[in-house]
């Protein structure tokens, strides 16, 4: 009758234990889930991230290049005030010689 009894209680205690087991496994099963979502949310932003940035790259690189481009067009400007500055004061160095002769 003790060995009995102890083997039903052995067994009642491996059955509380299984049950114990089972509602941790279904826990973890709906944590696992939960994390699954999140991790599919985090590469969602991910992707987005990662399109914003190529975007801004792209927008930067023709920033770069327009930039690029106006320097050029300012250096010519430039260049073009300097050589009428030139002709103006040859003008007038030509206007005082024609004058004092």
């Amino acid at each position: 009758e003790d060995q009995l009894s102890i083997a039903i209680k052995s067994i009642a205690s491996l059955e509380a234990q299984r049950e114990g087991l089972q509602r941790d496994r279904e826990g973890l099963e709906k944590e696992k889930c939960g994390l699954d979502v999140a991790k599919a949310c985090l590469e969602m932003e991910k992707n987005e991230l990662v399109q914003r940035f190529e975007a801004q790259e792209e927008a930067l690189a023709e920033t770069k290049g327009r930039l690029l481009g106006l320097e050029t067009e300012m250096q010519g400007q430039r260049e073009q005030i300097e050589g009428l500055e030139k002709e103006k004061e040859e003008l007038k160095t030509r206007m005082r010689d024609g004058k004092a002769k």
